[in-house]
């Protein structure tokens, strides 16, 4: 698997299905990069309306060797300073209010509980100190292999309101891994109903493959069963062969949407786990 050095919440880095797109894409919601990171396609927009994350992904993809390795030193010295709550803390509370920067950013992210990223309704990480995590050999070679990965792609990164995302929507299917409104994750808090509603709206003329929970222990998402026979989209259950992933899913049902057939088959997806 090819992994991605950024651990978001609903990542879906492991849902090796998307990995062979080979058409232009628009990453919707692109969060850590788990899908556009790993596809075979060449031309890729991608947006996330989490301004920090997406700058650090350009910077990453546009720095010259001279830069990356000027970032890389840097990261390691202050992500290895970070031995204690109090100073993981300390360097926490500067990049939230005093000095936002990648440098910080990314060595907060190595440090953080399960190198997670979590942001408050501030915009303001409130990830918790791991106790174990810092710049090892495992991470460097993680980032190092994402940047050369990238590199190679003609990519737009954006950090907009999926609303407000300029494409040309002939050219460019959209894959589109939302927050889910039946997700525990902290992260989809944020999300609304009326955001549900807006993305539905959004979706109906354009060519596009989605992941959503249609159902989740006895809730079902009644905005996204409406929009599917309005539109009538076309979708399918995701199949969990994988034990882990199954263990996972057992109270789920998850299931991936596309516009239409001619999209389905233009994707060529197995939509399996």
């Amino acid at each position: 698997m090819k992994t991605c050095p950024f651990n978001y919440s609903g990542s879906k880095s492991d849902y090796y299905f998307f990995h062979d797109i080979n058409i232009p894409i628009v990453d919707l919601f692109s969060g850590g990069g788990g899908i556009w990171s790993n596809v075979k396609s060449n031309d890729i927009i991608v947006n996330d309306k989490q301004k920090d994350l997406i700058e650090l992904q350009k910077f990453i993809y546009e720095s010259s060797d001279e830069e990356f390795d000027k970032f890389f030193k840097d990261v390691y010295s202050i992500a290895n300073s970070i031995n204690s709550r109090e100073s993981f803390e300390k360097i926490r509370y500067k990049f939230n209010f005093e000095k936002r920067c990648k440098v910080i950013f990314y060595s907060l992210i190595l440090t953080s509980t399960k190198n997670m990223i979590r942001f408050n309704s501030k915009n303001n990480i409130n990830s918790t100190w791991d106790g174990h995590r810092n710049f090892n050999k495992k991470m460097q070679e993680k980032i190092i292999n994402f940047r050369n990965r990238i590199k190679q792609k003609n990519i737009q990164f954006n950090s907009v309101d999926f609303e407000n995302l300029k494409f040309d929507k002939n050219k460019y299917t959209l894959i589109v891994d939302p927050p889910y409104l039946l997700s525990m994750a902290a992260y989809n808090n944020y999300w609304t109903i009326n955001d549900e509603k807006r993305l539905y709206n959004f979706l109906s003329n354009k060519n596009f493959c989605m992941t959503n929970i249609i159902k989740r222990d006895e809730k079902t998402n009644e905005i996204l069963i409406s929009a599917i026979k309005k539109y009538k989209w076309i979708f399918k259950e995701i199949e969990f062969k994988n034990n882990k992933a199954a263990r996972k899913k057992t109270n789920i049902k998850e299931i991936i949407i596309f516009n239409s057939v001619e999209t389905s088959n233009n994707l060529n997806l197995n939509y399996e786990i």
